[in-house]
């Protein structure tokens, strides 16, 4: 059994290493280093018939946590890696091992990955968490019309960016504003006719704030690894 002494730096490296991955300069990834590499991990919600549309029925399009982890689509018309939300259908993401958050510049923090070879509209919104408060987003603008923790924070672009920094009344430093999932609405006006796989398809969605991890390790945690 290991020791108190033999596991006092191990634990101090492994809180260090998720406290700051590449934190050896202290300053954020170069540009070129924004790789989208922070991930939805689990599913929140889905309801393909939220807005009363219809609903998709391919069988390999109506899993959700086929929109879990990076873009891995199989392709054609009948792959598999992707969901199908709904004429005004509703998708709620969770990232439970990274925050998404603000660059503080004009770089996309978010990009969401939809397949078919276009973009269908969609709304989406964002739910703050600490430290992070909603009345913070509100001072800057943001809105959560209908009350239910997601703001609001516009239309799908065709490319799939969406930059936050760009949707303030003001600037803001970087890491600023953190969440936790994102809520993702079929727009019910741009999918009118009932296909199998009616509505926006999504492959993944991913953040560009690699160094806002969730901290994994408790003090619990710690405890229980110095068992005498």
């Amino acid at each position: 059994m290991l020791s108190r002494r033999t596991l006092a730096p191990i634990v101090a490296s492994l809180v260090l290493g998720v406290i700051a991955p590449r934190a050896e300069s202290g300053a954020p990834p170069l540009p070129d280093q924004l790789d989208y590499v922070g991930y939805a991990d689990s599913i929140l919600r889905y309801e393909p018939g939220y807005s009363g549309g219809c609903v998709p029925s391919r069988p390999n399009f109506v899993d959700p946590e086929a929109a879990l982890g990076a873009p891995d689509y199989s392709g054609g018309a009948y792959g598999a890696g992707a969901v199908s939300l709904g004429s005004g259908g509703l998708l709620e993401l969770y990232f439970g091992g990274w925050r998404l958050a603000n660059s503080g510049d004009s770089r996309a923090d978010i990009h969401i990955t939809e397949i078919g070879g276009y973009s269908e509209r969609c709304f989406i919104a964002l739910r703050p968490v600490a430290p992070t408060a909603p009345q913070d987003l509100i001072d800057l603008g943001l809105q959560d019309a209908n009350q239910d923790g997601f703001f609001e924070i516009g239309v799908s672009q065709p490319a799939g960016d969406i930059d936050l920094d760009a949707l303030l009344s003001r600037n803001v430093s970087q890491l600023t504003l953190q969440f936790d999932a994102v809520q993702i609405v079929d727009d019910i006006t741009d999918t009118p006719s009932c296909t199998n796989t009616v509505g926006a398809d999504i492959d993944a969605v991913g953040g560009a704030m690699p160094w806002v991890p969730v901290l994994p390790l408790t003090w619990s945690n710690v405890k229980a690894l110095y068992r005498d």
